[in-house]
């Protein structure tokens, strides 16, 4: 509703936009709890919407512009809400967000704030960041906008490529926080995954990229578990506990198609890898099966293509899976937790299940405290606090 309403009122009017889309869903929520649901509520909210903004507009006395950033000539609220200037639309306000003119950083805050409805303390969250770092993002975000005139488009050219790689950063960590919440009081938020979903399958149908299929291939791989990851009491599941009869085959399938055309390119990215190692654990029958030596090689090429402390430790957990006890050891000592920001807990929990593997049972209890001292998500603290009562 916003990308489309941007799509008549232009950018510099995204604020009143975006107070005319929550009031209108204020009163739907008020509006329903006296009157049946319609049949089509979609229809009703954009029906709602538009009335809304119009007089939200009239209020604030802001005159329709119809520059070359807001289209040309006339749009009825009709073809605006048609199903193809929706999509339209949404890639548009997509890669606007993400102009080269605004920081790496900015143009991440504002597609999260702007393009999916986060909160600012979801993306305080998400990004490890205060508060009032991300309103002042924000802030200079829209005034970048607003002063340079940046135009309301998809890219073209030379431009394609600069852009793309924001969206698809954008995109990975929508899709992050809804596969492991940073909430505390939530581990997944399905929506969030379908919404990454769906826009990444927007980009990839325009521009046919390697890199979106490859971040396409690794959404799908992932998604396919989300249903066995909590079970019926609300527990936390890793994957070798997981009921693998409810996961999404159909999703794992369509995994292996994206990563299938990912594969042409002639450089692989860091999604490439990674959608490589999330397909290594949901292809295998069982846990037993896994195959840890072909994780081993991805996770080493992974650290190649994008260093981090994280991936670095991911690249441990395999190796103790694998007996190389000695390797481990060293890497996790090179690791400091500090580096992990808001995944400490992470660090202790590899090194608790080095210290089991080792037969050391009093270290591993002890790095499971310091694990749970560091949570701060609720279903992780009842999963961790589960294996120090074992």
């Amino acid at each position: 509703m916003v990308s489309s309403l941007t799509r008549i009122y232009g950018l510099d009017n995204l604020e009143l936009i975006e107070d005319a889309v929550q009031d209108t869903f204020k009163k739907a929520i008020l509006h329903f709890r006296n009157h049946p649901m319609p049949d089509n509520l979609q229809a009703w909210l954009r029906k709602a919407v538009k009335n809304g903004a119009i007089d939200l507009f009239r209020k604030a006395q802001v005159r329709q512009k119809f520059s070359s950033s807001s289209g040309p000539g006339f749009m009825s609220m009709f073809e605006v809400f048609s199903d193809r200037e929706i999509q339209d639309s949404q890639l548009r306000l997509l890669f606007t967000i993400c102009h080269p003119d605004l920081k790496p950083k900015d143009q991440i805050i504002f597609a999260l704030k702007t393009f999916s409805g986060f909160s600012i303390s979801e993306i305080a969250s998400a990004l490890l960041l205060d508060k009032e770092n991300i309103k002042k993002s924000l802030l200079r975000a829209r005034k970048k906008i607003k002063d340079q005139k940046i135009n309301f488009q998809v890219p073209t050219g030379l431009q394609i490529k600069m852009r793309l790689d924001a969206v698809h950063l954008a995109l990975y960590l929508l899709f992050s926080e809804g596969y492991h919440s940073s909430s505390q009081n939530e581990l997944v938020r399905k929506d969030l995954v379908a919404e990454a979903l769906r826009l990444a399958d927007l980009v990839l149908e325009r521009f046919k990229n390697y890199e979106t299929s490859a971040l396409m291939a690794l959404m799908c791989f992932h998604s396919a578990r989300l249903n066995s990851k909590v079970d019926d009491e609300g527990n936390f599941i890793t994957l070798e506990f997981q009921d693998r009869s409810r996961w999404n085959y159909q999703l794992i399938w369509k995994g292996h198609m994206h990563m299938s055309n990912a594969c042409d390119a002639e450089f692989y990215s860091h999604y490439h890898w990674e959608a490589a190692i999330a397909s290594e654990y949901a292809t295998p029958e069982s846990f037993k099966n896994t195959d840890w030596k072909q994780l081993e090689i991805y996770h080493r090429k992974l650290q190649e293509c994008a260093p981090s402390s994280l991936n670095l430790l991911n690249l441990v957990a395999v190796l103790i899976q694998q007996s190389k006890l000695e390797e481990s050891k060293s890497i996790l000592k090179g690791i400091h937790p500090a580096q992990l920001k808001g995944k400490k807990h992470l660090y202790y929990s590899v090194q608790a299940e080095l210290y089991k593997k080792k037969g050391e049972m009093d270290l591993y209890r002890s790095s499971l405290i310091k694990a749970l001292e560091k949570s701060n998500n609720s279903y992780e603290s009842r999963m961790i606090k589960r294996k120090i009562k074992e």
